[in-house]
């Protein structure tokens, strides 16, 4: 038995280091980001940006109160400047004053576990459980160590040797942009190329692998932007900024990236499910653009990509790509794949005119004239863009770059002097410095972009074929009808779509053949136009199968399955169980200090999402809540807010309803109980695994 558990614990570190190992190629970022709750911003609108624009995978609420929210989000490399560019503003998304550098939760420390002796193994005592609701209890503190915890599995007391093992990890979860407060903006070297800078454009080599595209739609899709990495030859896009006094319209986006493929087709595969307002800049003025992307460093490290072709990873069932990205096949394949899950919404759009794309040829050329003037800028959290329209300015036709963008500070180049500099700006400005024109071109020779990496997009399922049959169409109530009687013609479907909410249906189209599936979510922009449809999303087939059955119950029979249902199963605002709610189907207790805690089998404590922090929870759940009259979409809202939710249903009564959610901790939801859920019931056997890069709903999807 020694000699079987020896070999256990080797098998468990080789595990270790390959999982170690592959994330050092993975793109993604991850972190805790602390908001503020002021009078001004709309904390639903900013969740819902997150959501939408800023390229998460995964975002989890670890607290919240009346004053803040503390989120923890992962996602593509770029998260912390596309959340500043996209999302704070002062009607939604604003950085707490108190964030701090770290987040260590409670449960490592296994002195103040000992304290919470509340649920017991019917042999053991069970430190993973009572780890869990230490974690549960995040709690912010300054304290900045870098050790590591012991996180000990005891063993059945009858079975010594069965599974005792030691598990170590980093207790350190870094916050999101604390290192950037109070700093200057600093140059961010090209590495060892950097000396190799070319003083003179036309030394410059042409390299017409070189495409600049334009997004200009007010409300910014991250889906956008994958797209247009996925066309790169190594699947990472760079970005920056155009600002421009005198105009509506919202600041443009360029991105920029290495590709082989023409830019017509990548508008064309783009344009069609991702990215509504998109526009290429000129080849010729985009190579002038090169030095500010020199290709040889830009583009994330090379031994990624080496790895992915020489077949390192050929058994974890990723896509391979080349030295020249992509081929057209596959990303055709993948493409569709995140249509499917996260296509982004339809909005209304104004195209631009030629005099419009002459005005941004004339205003890029900031950056390439003879002497460009650099302004190093810097403010306080949440005031970066209050700045922005003081230095801009109010003359017409001033414009500015922006090449570097964070939360507090900002590298914009002009061709003129502003007149910030004479302190106007200083009450909204912490500083507003201009470098000389020396100092400004050797900035602009070093510097770096902003670089957002979707090497992800190469990982199943997104290599997998389509096979679910079920989908969830969102519409304006207007439109209900258009969007319903346009998807059933396109798949042949004789059944009306099921109403879900007011702006939601869902369809079942199981006698459609995969490939009429995949190839209208790749090809086609039927149904998915201001007049029909204006998102359609594949969902898990169980979310169809479970809807029928829900909604084919009469009310008596749901009320007899609610009341057949183990009291435990049930939350509300004076009966807040400890741990993770709902749980994998294991009982818990409450820790109301009465009586003896009953037997709890062990939770499962292994991180599964990169982050080394997190119980191995990765299910989601079929949850019924009730709430006052008339108040089931404050409930459904509330709820969307604080869990990832993936489908929600109200029913007509007022009541009632239910959603499709992802456990979280149980406290977590003590806020919508009281306010405006009575309570929230789970089905011991309704779980399914969490569906990956499906797009989560937020408060848009709802109401």
């Amino acid at each position: 038995m020694r000699k079987l558990l020896i070999s256990a614990c080797i098998l468990f570190s080789l595990m270790s280091c390959n999982i170690a190992e592959r994330n050092q190629h993975e793109s993604k970022k991850a972190g805790v980001l602390h908001l503020a709750s002021l009078k001004t911003n709309d904390i639903a609108s900013c969740h819902a940006c997150i959501v939408r624009g800023v390229g998460i995978t995964r975002i989890l609420l670890l607290k919240s109160d009346s004053t803040s929210r503390i989120y923890w989000i992962e996602g593509s490399t770029d998260i912390a400047r596309a959340f500043v560019v996209n999302c704070i503003n002062r009607h939604m998304c604003a950085v707490s004053a108190i964030s701090s550098k770290t987040y260590i939760p409670e449960y490592f420390s296994i002195t103040r576990r000992l304290e919470y002796v509340t649920v017991k193994h019917s042999k053991a005592e069970n430190y993973l459980e009572r780890s869990i609701f230490q974690w549960s209890k995040l709690m912010i503190s300054g304290k900045y160590k870098s050790e590591t915890a012991e996180l000990e599995v005891y063993p059945d007391k009858s079975h010594q040797q069965h599974n005792a093992y030691i598990w170590k990890q980093p207790k350190i979860i870094q916050a999101l942009f604390f290192n950037e407060i109070g700093t200057e903006p600093i140059v961010r070297s090209m590495g060892g190329n950097s000396n190799k800078a070319q003083s003179n454009q036309d030394e410059l080599p042409t390299d017409l692998s070189i495409r600049c595209i334009y997004s200009y739609n007010r409300i910014k899709e991250a889906v956008c932007r994958e797209c247009l990495a996925l066309h790169s030859k190594s699947l990472a896009i760079g970005t920056f900024h155009l600002f421009s006094a005198g105009t509506i319209r919202p600041p443009i986006e360029l991105c920029v990236f290495s590709s082989t493929f023409q830019i017509h087709d990548i508008l064309a595969k783009c344009q069609i499910r991702f990215c509504p307002a998109i526009l290429a800049l000129d080849q010729t003025d985009c190579q002038d653009l090169k030095r500010f992307f020199p290709t040889d460093r830009l583009f994330m490290d090379s031994q990624v990509v080496s790895d992915y072709t020489n077949g390192k990873y050929q058994k974890d069932n990723r896509i391979h790509i080349s030295k020249n990205g992509l081929e057209a096949t596959s990303i055709s394949h993948i493409l569709s794949q995140v249509a499917a899950r996260r296509q982004s919404e339809v909005h209304q759009v104004t195209q631009f005119t030629e005099k419009d794309k002459q005005i941004l040829r004339d205003r890029l050329k900031i950056m390439t004239g003879k002497e460009p003037k650099c302004l190093m800028v810097t403010s306080s959290k949440n005031e970066l863009r209050r700045c922005f329209s003081c230095v801009i300015g109010v003359k017409k036709g001033d414009a500015r770059v922006i090449i570097t963008l964070s939360l507090t500070h900002a590298t914009i180049v002009t061709d003129t002097i502003p007149h910030v500099l004479k302190g106007y700006c200083e009450p909204r400005c912490n500083s507003v410095n201009l470098l000389s024109a020396k100092d400004c071109s050797k900035y602009l020779l070093q510097h770096a972009m902003d670089i957002e990496s979707h090497h992800r997009l190469l990982e199943s399922p997104y290599s997998d074929p389509l096979l679910s049959s079920c989908m969830l169409l969102y519409h304006i109530p207007s439109r209900k009808e258009k969007c319903a009687r346009c998807i059933r013609k396109i798949f042949n479907v004789k059944e009306e779509p099921q109403p879900t909410t007011a702006f939601s249906l869902l369809l079942d189209a199981s006698d459609t053949s995969p490939q009429t599936t995949q190839n209208f979510f790749g090809q086609s922009t039927d149904c998915h136009t201001l007049n029909t449809c204006r998102r359609i999303q594949q969902a898990p087939n169980r979310f169809c199968s479970e809807h029928g059955a829900y909604v084919g119950m009469s009310s008596g029979a749901q009320e007899t399955q609610k009341i057949e249902q183990s009291t435990i199963h049930q939350l509300t605002k004076a009966k807040i169980p400890l741990g993770v709610w709902p749980p994998n189907n294991k009982d818990i207790v409450r820790n109301d200090g009465i009586g003896t805690p009953s037997p709890i089998h062990s939770t499962p404590f292994l991180s599964q999402t990169g982050t080394n922090v997190w119980p191995a929870y990765e299910k989601i759940a079929f949850v019924e809540f009730a709430s006052a009259q008339s108040e089931q979409l404050k409930c459904a809202d509330c709820l969307v807010q604080h869990s990832e939710v993936f489908f929600v249903y109200t029913s007509g009564n007022g009541f009632s309803g239910y959603v499709w959610m992802h456990q979280a901790p149980a406290h977590i939801f003590l806020d919508c109980l009281r306010t405006f859920c009575i309570s929230l019931t789970y089905d011991r056997q309704s779980f399914i695994d969490r569906p990956i890069g499906l797009r989560q709903c937020n408060t848009h999807d709802i109401k």
